[in-house]
């Protein structure tokens, strides 16, 4: 099977270039129109990024040339029953706030995000990047390809909206299922999430549950961790600037790959927190070919990753 259906992307967010780098990674004829000369490094990156696969055009692509666009502007496509058109915004396009503008950040507060990253009692922490729009574009790409999909089937095209609030929404699953379950509203900071601790060469992520209580005591074997003050996990949680200081004792004489191959020993689970330049270098990311470079005059080598599956078996990587 040869997938290749012709893309037109209409519109600068990240979301839209997103899903449409997607689809060139995986083989698809994508155009947009050439936007300004990106005037900062953070901007000149993302673009290499972003638009590498793609044709970029003078002017706006033709869409009786197109399968689909992706967009987020407002574009009139009646003469074209046939085409497979995503658009996306802050809200979507239907209910009260349909239409509405707003910005990325508000997206990351609106959707609940931002009460959930940080410490409780300081300001929320943003996500690296441009998170909740990729992923709203990868909601796109999903979109896309059921449209195509039913194309296939009717010879009609279809019509998809996708919200940048409610993408960010599902993200935060985790929030959802504890409150249809329990009536519980999760915050920033909640005790009885993973603890960060610190070792010899960076940071691990150290995550027990009440269950695994007694294998954590085996594991630090410190005589500490028998007292009273941390018999449940109520009272872990009660006295957790304690107990994280004294797994932290534990965890700093040791390497993260040493915290890693101990906890798992006792099935506590525990993964180090990796730097960009690591991860790249990750035998699991290297052999899975996820991270490619490239080389930019104004920015030397850009590093960055490609679509880790393909559609037709052979990977775009154009």
């Amino acid at each position: 099977m040869t997938f290749s259906p012709r893309v037109a992307e209409i519109g600068d967010g990240h979301a839209v270039r997103f899903c449409g780098y997607l689809f060139a990674q995986l083989g698809a004829s994508v155009t947009r129109q050439r936007g300004d000369a990106p005037v900062t490094r953070h901007a000149q990156a993302a673009a290499v990024f972003l638009d590498r696969g793609k044709t970029l055009l003078d002017a706006t692509p033709d869409l009786a040339q197109a399968d689909v666009l992706l967009t987020d502007e407002e574009v009139d496509t009646t003469a074209f029953p046939e085409l497979v058109v995503v658009r996306t915004c802050l809200f979507g396009n239907r209910g009260g706030y349909a239409g509405l503008t707003g910005t990325e950040a508000e997206a990351f507060a609106l959707s609940g995000l931002m009460s959930m990253i940080g410490e409780r009692g300081h300001e929320p922490l943003r996500i690296g990047g441009s998170q909740p729009e990729f992923a709203t574009g990868l909601s796109m790409f999903s979109a896309a390809m059921m449209g195509l999909f039913r194309r296939d089937g009717s010879g009609q095209g279809a019509s998809a909206s996708v919200s940048v609030v409610r993408t960010g929404a599902y993200l935060d699953w985790k929030s959802q299922i504890y409150y249809a379950a329990e009536g519980k509203i999760l915050q920033r900071g909640s005790q009885s999430g993973p603890v960060i601790l610190t070792c010899a060469d960076g940071f691990v992520g150290f995550y027990y549950r009440d269950e695994e209580w007694s294998a954590v005591r085996k594991l630090m074997a410190d005589a500490r961790l028998e007292s009273e003050r941390f018999s449940t996990q109520v009272l872990r949680d009660r006295n957790r600037e304690d107990l994280v200081s004294i797994m932290n004792e534990w965890s700093g004489r040791l390497t993260r790959d040493e915290v890693y191959e101990r906890s798992q020993a006792l099935h506590i689970p525990a993964g180090s927190v990796l730097d960009l330049d690591e991860l790249a270098e990750s035998p699991q990311v290297r052999a899975r070919r996820f991270i490619t470079r490239q080389d930019v005059q104004a920015l030397r080598t850009v590093s960055y990753p490609v679509a880790p599956w393909t559609v037709d078996g052979v990977r775009g990587g154009r």
